[in-house]
């Protein structure tokens, strides 16, 4: 599901004013994860990069 505002809080999203690629799979968002200080776009987006951060732990 691609990002809108009302998710900022639940997946802790800060808003840019331009839009840049996502980190994962490229496509142009406004919204940055705060925790990691990168672009994603999706919760599917968002689940991708974790799991993989999870791995390498």
């Amino acid at each position: 599901m691609k990002f809108k505002e009302s998710d900022m809080k639940k997946y802790s999203l800060i808003k840019s004013e331009e839009k840049k690629p996502c980190m994962i799979c490229e496509k142009e968002t406004i919204f940055i994860d705060y925790c990691c200080e990168g672009r994603l776009c999706s919760s599917e987006c968002s689940e991708k990069f974790y799991n993989m951060v999870a791995e390498q732990e």
